[in-house]
């Protein structure tokens, strides 16, 4: 549904943690290999800054260490990881699963499989990362099959490293509208992340949303639409009933609320709306009081939030 939760993030460098793309002639095991998958020195490793960290990458291809150390030893990274900061949520990440023809494939199907894995040897896998980089024309709506197979794990799903890698201008600013609102529409897609923004420094220039003379191209104009505009809730002249309250539907996320009487008074209440709903109740003309901390109310006057009690 259009107002599932939904986070956005640019960046233009990828992950805190990646083991992957270790293309050398490996020797037989040693203890000292054994070291990087065990003890305090992996453990301290992790003591990294950020909330969420990708532990393991496209391990389909890239699976040098597993074949040396064993296929279970990416069970042991995930448990140093969940030792060293309990509060850091853990992802795994792999490309191919979009991006080739959108389709179930051999590759997206070994990333499944090792997700069930981890999770039946009881690892801490806290969501899926979906690398989207997008190549080849196909509806954008075939993704939401991908998706809905994913689900299944019940883990949160990001797409991540978002790159539209087309020619045609025009065609790739209307690509990432409708999958960017395929994404928006999954219930389970909690964010999505750009590789980049700039031709200058991007892996596929062709992708970045300005060119390297910092001209905006029509997807650079594109996204921010679908931020400010499209998916942004903009409720003005609603008019209260004879019970005082006014009731609208939005997309999630922060919002002001401006409260007008008749006579020119004005109340301004900032409210958070999450997908339980929330009720925001202001009194014009009270005394100011301080936000309440750590809440997602920052109010001013007196205005309330109850969250949950429908969205008003």
């Amino acid at each position: 549904m259009l107002t599932s939760l939904f986070t956005i993030l640019i960046v233009a460098a990828a992950y805190l943690v990646m083991i992957n793309r270790v293309h050398v002639a490996l020797p037989a095991v040693t203890d000292e290999m054994r070291l990087l998958a065990d003890g305090d020195g992996a453990v301290s490793a992790l003591a990294l800054q950020g909330s969420q960290t990708q532990l393991g990458s496209v391990q389909v291809t890239e699976h040098d260490l597993m074949d040396v150390l064993g296929q279970d030893v990416m069970v042991d990274w995930y448990k140093l990881a969940q030792v060293a900061d309990r509060e850091r949520k853990l992802y795994l990440n792999d490309f191919g699963i979009f991006d080739s023809g959108l389709g179930q494939n051999a590759h997206q199907d070994h990333f499944f499989e090792t997700l069930e894995t981890l999770q039946t040897k009881g690892t801490t896998l806290d969501g899926i990362g979906i690398r989207s980089r997008i190549a080849a024309d196909a509806p954008p709506s075939e993704a939401l099959q991908t998706l809905d197979r994913f689900s299944t794990l019940g883990l949160p799903i990001e797409s991540t490293e978002l790159s539209i890698n087309f020619e045609d201008r025009q065609l790739q600013a209307d690509y990432l509208r409708g999958f960017m609102t395929a994404l928006l529409s999954h219930p389970n897609v909690e964010g999505v992340m750009l590789w980049g923004f700039w031709s200058g420094r991007h892996w596929r220039p062709d992708a970045a949303l300005w060119a390297r003379d910092w001209t905006k191209r029509p997807i650079g104009q594109a996204f921010p639409d679908l931020l400010d505009t499209t998916w942004t809730t903009k409720a003005s002249s609603l008019t209260a009933d004879a019970n005082g309250q006014a009731q609208v539907r939005g997309f999630l996320g922060a919002y002001d609320v401006t409260v007008t009487t008749p006579d020119g008074r004005t109340m301004t209440a900032m409210a958070g709306l999450t997908a339980d709903g929330a009720t925001v109740n202001v009194v014009v003309g009270a005394a100011v009081r301080a936000p309440t901390s750590g809440g997602a109310l920052a109010a001013m006057g007196a205005s309330e939030v109850e969250e949950g009690a429908g969205t008003r």
